[in-house]
């Protein structure tokens, strides 16, 4: 009895040991973390975005010219001031004042007269002629005279009209109501309207509607439409957002420093009149929207196969590529909105590689249209070891 104690003793603890052992591995020892992150498909909101740069400027300019040189008389206006149609805003010295008119008057009056004389003076010789009074040559070169008096007098009102246009262009009016937001000259400057023709005033039409011009790239450029929704804002109100739409796009191109771009036009309401011609906007453009739709993070899509291989081997997992057969299958029925990209799952102990059907991205998340399920254990992370990280290196190099 006294040898079978410690025997029993013995056995307790060893028991007592295992039995420890074990609680503690199942409810106390950290396993080791997985390598790698997983997630599956999500439903949330997505809009899909483009950002842009632009200028503006008021939606209804009117650049007033002169359609005769000279120099600057007098200005009757100011920037800001409110002016209606026909306005006189300015007068040009052309050197000539009013004298072609009124020698062209003169002529037209000298040539009335001349006309009225040569219409009675043919009443005349045509009773003449009936009585055999005169010769028929005689007679014709009567009726020649009056015709020409007649041409003469027409040429001579369309002289004196030009000379009136010519006049009435020295005095610069308003083609329209509006408000002066630009005056270009100052009294006694001289006025061109050659080539590079001096522009006398700007005036707005109404300046609560302006106008933003749009640098889109051609990157960009093919999902730009009419009717877009945009906001932006400016540095002088940077906590306050704008809105506009889209109302038209260039199919001009613009090639500078080799970055080709295209512009694209919006109008915004200004009745707060906080905006102002040549500010410069950020704006973003809503492109497209999917509310609560199937989505997944972008980053499943940057997962690289040879980590996946790395990993593969260290955790003895399968590894199942994608048969590049399958997914030229999948794209030909997709229609243009529409892109297919692979993204890795794990399955029981395999790493298999699935094409996944997306749609619009707002550059954090895609819509997924078809390819993956809920269940699905997407990776969108691998954590490196030392062996990854020669690998990482690797294909950092062959980038490079």
């Amino acid at each position: 009895m006294k040898i079978k104690k410690p025997i029993i003793i013995t056995s307790v603890i060893l028991i007592l040991i295992i039995l420890t052992n074990l609680i503690y591995k199942k409810f106390f020892k950290k396993q080791p973390p997985k390598p790698y992150k997983t997630t599956t498909i999500q439903n949330r909101d997505i809009y899909q975005t483009i950002n842009s740069t632009g200028k503006l400027d008021i939606k209804d300019t009117m650049k007033i010219g002169s359609l005769v040189g000279g120099t600057v008389k007098k200005i009757f206006v100011d920037e800001n001031d409110i002016v209606k149609k026909e306005q006189l805003l300015a007068l040009i010295d052309n050197g000539k004042d009013d004298t072609d008119v009124k020698r062209a008057l003169g002529e037209v009056k000298n040539i009335k007269a001349e006309l009225e004389y040569q219409e009675k003076y043919f009443k005349r010789q045509q009773e003449l002629f009936k009585a055999n009074q005169i010769s028929q040559d005689f007679f014709e070169q009567v009726k020649k005279t009056l015709e020409q008096t007649k041409a003469n007098l027409i040429s001579a009102k369309a002289n004196l009209r030009k000379f009136e246009i010519e006049y009435n262009n020295t005095k610069i009016i308003a083609p329209d109501d509006g408000t002066i937001i630009s005056v270009g000259i100052s009294e006694g400057e001289r006025v061109t309207t050659d080539l590079d023709a001096t522009v006398l005033f700007k005036i707005a039409k109404d300046l609560t509607k302006m106008e933003a011009e749009l640098n889109i790239d051609e990157s960009d450029i093919g999902q730009i439409k009419k009717g877009q929704k945009v906001k932006f804002n400016v540095s002088s109100y940077p906590d306050k957002t704008f809105k506009g739409f889209i109302t038209s796009v260039s199919f001009s191109p613009n090639n500078k420093t080799g970055i080709l771009s295209y512009k694209s036009y919006v109008i915004v309401e200004n009745k707060g009149m906080l905006l102002r011609p040549g500010m410069t906007i950020n704006a973003e453009i809503k492109v497209a929207k999917s509310k609560n739709c199937p989505s997944i993070t972008t980053q499943a899509f940057q997962i690289s196969s040879k980590l996946i291989k790395a990993v593969a081997e260290k955790l003895d997992f399968g590894v199942k590529k994608l048969d590049k057969q399958i997914k030229k299958t999948i794209e030909a029925k997709c229609n243009k909105k529409e892109v297919v990209k692979t993204v890795w799952i794990i399955e029981n102990q395999d790493f298999i590689e699935k094409p996944v059907v997306v749609g619009i991205t707002d550059d954090s998340y895609y819509e997924v249209i078809s390819g993956l399920n809920e269940k699905d254990q997407t990776i969108i992370d691998i954590e490196e070891d030392d062996k990854l990280k020669k690998v990482y290196s690797k294909i950092f190099k062959s980038a490079i």
